[in-house]
């Protein structure tokens, strides 16, 4: 009988100490900041233009991308197989 009180007097602190553990890390969620300096309109411009690097018209994404105004044209388009498994690459200046 001595064996099994110990082992139910244990249990009671450490349950305690986990249901302490898990509130602190509740209250303390909201005060985490983000790390990164991710940046949404940066991140879609990007997907534009590698939208564009795989398509037929580059100077279309280009032009939905930055303003018409600033006059960017396509110089040249490479499209390379960029693996073993001939999966191909593309890209354009």
């Amino acid at each position: 009988m001595r064996r099994l009180s110990v082992v139910i007097s244990w249990k009671r602190p450490m349950r305690l100490l986990h249901i302490a553990t898990y509130f602190e890390l509740v209250v303390a969620l909201p005060f985490f900041e983000k790390k990164t300096k991710y940046d949404e309109s940066t991140a879609r411009k990007l997907l534009n233009m590698a939208a564009g690097a795989y398509g037929r018209e580059q100077e279309a994404c280009i032009n939905r991308t930055f303003p018409a105004h600033e006059e960017y044209v396509v110089l040249s388009v490479s499209k390379k197989a960029c693996d073993t498994f001939d999966n191909k690459c593309a890209g354009y200046i």
